[in-house]
């Protein structure tokens, strides 16, 4: 039997038995990996008065008079508290708090609380309406007595938290440039505009649209640089004002966002900036006036990694 507990919070000067915070609508990446945050709350820091006829502690329980078959599937919700992270996985568990009632008189204190939501796999459906994420309540389970006053925060918007997926492609690279030889190959390099693009289309639309749309995007070349097939000519590429070397491997790419269209879709040039290692000086193709310079494939990937 639980024990009758009433807990309220004061905001504003007024007691208050219930908090709601709306949730951004949130979209992720489909493939992104499970057991990640994929938001959280500003920290919620309230006063707290709690009366009970004994000696008990306060305690935090989840998902107060909730059926576990309405929670959304694919999200595992969670509270830091004192700089702990708890994952709240059943309505059975309690967490204290630092708040002791005393017998027969109003004890106070404060909590100071986020909460979170981590992916745990398919996100196949939301919640309507507001979702009690915890309850203020004793040692003896949740307060059931008619008139219980119990302070409660409840998460709304959880309807709109969906996946979505994104498709690249590169156009071919063009290959093959008539390179001038100058004074600026040597100190500087040669830029060539426009040499191909990458797209990106992202579904589904509805939900997508008009979005930004953030990948990590790398190379698989087994060189630290770009070769072409003269010696000593190297090469980056350049995708919106991002440096991509044949050093940005998997483990260190460069970061470039996408900005969607109405129909989830955007495109981004790719510029050629070729350059002269400085310990081919002496090559003799250098004695030319111009000549034509080959690109190996940078073979360029491409990874989503988030939405705004």
């Amino acid at each position: 039997m639980a024990y009758a507990l009433d807990c309220v919070a004061i905001v504003n000067g007024q007691q208050t038995t219930q908090q709601d915070v709306k949730v951004n609508d949130i979209v992720i990446p489909e493939l992104s990996k499970n057991n990640e945050i994929i938001w959280e709350s500003d920290t919620y820091t309230n006063d707290i008065e709690c009366n009970n006829g004994i000696d008990e502690r306060v305690y935090f329980y989840p998902f107060p008079n909730v059926d576990p078959k309405t929670i959304p599937n694919g999200m595992i919700f969670g509270i830091i508290y004192n700089n702990q992270s708890y994952d709240l996985s059943s309505a059975t568990m309690k967490i204290p708090t630092d708040i002791f009632v005393k017998p027969n008189q109003t004890s106070k204190g404060s909590i100071s609380v986020k909460v979170y939501i981590k992916k745990s796999g398919a996100i196949s459906n939301g919640y309507s309406g507001s979702l009690p994420i915890y309850q203020l309540d004793g040692s003896g389970g949740l307060n059931t007595n008619a008139g219980a006053r119990n302070f409660k925060l409840t998460l709304s918007n959880l309807s709109n938290i969906a996946t979505a997926n994104c498709s690249f492609s590169f156009s071919d690279l063009k290959k093959k440039n008539n390179l001038l030889i100058n004074d600026d190959l040597i100190s500087s390099g040669a830029l060539f505009n426009s040499i191909g693009n990458i797209s990106v289309t992202c579904l589904p639309v509805n939900i997508i649209a008009n979005r930004t749309a953030v990948f990590n995007i790398y190379t698989k070349t087994t060189d630290s640089y770009f070769k072409t097939n003269k010696e000593g000519l190297i090469y980056d590429l350049i995708i919106d004002n991002n440096t991509l070397k044949g050093s940005n491997k998997s483990t260190n790419p460069i970061r470039v966002a996408f900005k969607l269209d109405g129909s989830g879709k955007s495109t981004k040039n790719i510029n050629q900036n070729v350059t002269l290692n400085s310990n081919s000086i002496q090559e003799n193709w250098l004695y030319a006036q111009d000549t034509e310079t080959i690109s190996d494939d940078p073979k360029i990937q491409a990874e989503l990694i988030q939405f705004d």
